[in-house]
C-alpha cells in the first residue's frame, strides 16, 4: 500500500526553560514581596502625613492636635510611635505588614475606651489626690493601614513583571 507519512517534530526546550524559569521564580517571591513592603511603608507614611487612609478618606481631625495646632496621630514622626513603628517581614511565599503597638487597632479601626474610676493617692496639694472619675472616649476610625486600587495594580505589575523574569525593583 503506497502512502504519505508525515513527521512533525516539536522542539519545547525553549518552552521547558522558560516554564521552569517561572516554576523557579515563583517558588521565592521574597525579593518582590519586599519591594510591595517598602511601598507599603510609604503608603502608610504618606496616610499620616497627609490625615487621611491610603484609600483617600479624609481622618475626622484630633481636637487635641486641633487645638495644638499639629496633625493628628503625629507626634513624633518617624522616630517612633505609631506612625514610625510600621514594619513587614517577607517570607519566600508571603509577607506581613502593621505593626506591634498596643493602641494600633483603637486607631485603624475607632471604637471606645473606657477608664474605671479610681481615686489617686493624696499628694501634698498637687491635686493628685483627686479622684478620676470614669470616662468613656469614642475615637473614630482613622485607617493607616490599607491600599488603593493603583497601589494593588502597581503590586500585582511588581509581581508580574518579576514573575516574567524582570529584576525586583526594575521598572514596571
Amino acid at each position: 500500500m503506497a502512502g504519505v507519512t508525515l513527521r512533525f517534530t516539536f522542539d519545547d526546550s525553549e518552552a521547558m526553560a522558560e516554564l521552569d524559569g517561572l516554576i523557579a521564580r515563583g517558588s521565592d517571591l521574597a525579593a518582590p514581596l519586599d519591594e510591595i513592603g517598602q511601598d507599603m511603608v510609604s503608603i502608610t507614611v504618606r496616610a499620616f502625613e497627609e490625615s487621611r487612609s491610603p484609600e483617600g478618606t479624609a481622618w475626622q481631625p484630633s481636637a487635641a492636635a486641633v487645638a495644638e495646632g499639629r496633625k493628628t496621630l503625629i507626634d513624633r514622626g518617624q522616630r517612633g510611635g505609631l506612625m514610625g513603628s510600621q514594619s513587614y517581614v517577607v517570607g519566600p511565599r508571603g509577607a506581613t505588614y502593621g505593626t506591634n503597638i498596643v493602641y494600633a487597632a483603637i486607631h485603624q479601626l475607632g471604637g471606645a475606651i473606657s477608664h474605671a474610676g479610681r481615686r489617686g493617692t493624696s499628694d501634698a496639694g498637687t491635686g493628685f489626690g483627686q479622684a478620676l472619675a470614669e470616662a468613656t472616649v469614642v475615637l473614630p476610625a482613622r485607617p493607616f493601614i490599607g491600599r488603593s486600587d493603583a497601589d494593588q495594580a502597581r503590586w500585582a505589575d511588581i509581581l508580574a513583571d518579576y514573575l516574567a523574569g524582570a529584576p525586583a525593583g526594575g521598572t514596571s
